[in-house]
């Protein structure tokens, strides 16, 4: 049964290392550090600034 947790070990989101001891958690992703998780948190922030602005509640809500 050792050979499962190799199958089903976690991963970080951000560098891809595998994860041992208690992983740090954002929205469902695991992270092996806080550094990781602070910088996979600031380049999807980036990310989300770049769309345009929507142009009225009805955009804002369902075209996201």
């Amino acid at each position: 049964m050792a050979f499962l947790k190799g199958l089903f070990s976690r991963r970080c989101a951000n560098c891809g290392r595998r994860i041992e001891g208690k992983p740090y958690r954002w929205r469902g992703k695991y992270f092996c550090s806080e550094k990781c998780k602070k910088e996979y948190r600031r380049r999807h922030r980036r990310e989300r600034k770049l769309r345009l602005p929507p142009e009225d509640a009805f955009h804002a809500i369902y075209w996201r």
